[in-house]
């Protein structure tokens, strides 16, 4: 019995010994995430980064995975467009807008993209935004039209585009 309790111990010993000794394996290789598998709020964050920027080919390649991304908002409330209105990115916004984007989506303040182009003195993304029916007459939380913003800053030309579309 001492004989069989021996060798159980050699065996055991020589077991733990291999285990112990072998190189430990490799960690796998770290790889990003493809479009087509990182979670929906990032891609979010993703396209609205890219949208004020202007980077087009990221924007396009980001909509062919998922065009739903053109009508969605990111955690702080805004989406795609608002972030091409405030970069002055007038032909991602144009393709935004063909892919979907809401021109009147509201941001978490009340404001739409046609609040920031205004705001910002951007003439060109504000023709855009009403040739697209923007709505000019959303009032804000502040109790502000796109139009009050053009008074504030004086843009003149975009208080004439105002005016040509109705809005006060």
């Amino acid at each position: 019995m001492k004989k069989i309790l021996s060798l159980a111990a050699l065996v055991l010993a020589l077991t733990l010994a291999s285990c112990t000794a072998r190189e430990p394996h490799p960690a796998p290789p770290v790889m990003e995430a493809t479009p087509e598998e990182t979670p929906v709020p990032q891609q979010v964050r993703r396209l609205n980064e890219k949208s004020g920027e202007g980077a087009m080919a990221e924007v396009k390649a980001l909509l062919a995975v998922n065009p739903a991304l053109a009508k969605k908002k990111d955690n702080d409330g805004f989406t795609c467009l608002h972030y091409a209105a405030i970069g002055d990115q007038v032909e991602t916004a144009a393709f935004l807008i063909e892919k979907g984007a809401d021109v009147n989506a509201v941001g978490p303040d009340g404001r739409t993209a046609l609040h920031f182009a205004a705001k910002k003195g951007f003439t060109e993304m504000t023709e855009l935004l009403l040739e697209k029916k923007a709505y000019g007459n959303i009032v804000d939380r502040e109790g502000k039209t796109p139009m009050a913003y053009a008074k504030e800053g004086r843009f003149n030309d975009i208080i004439e585009l105002f005016r040509s579309h109705s809005c006060r």
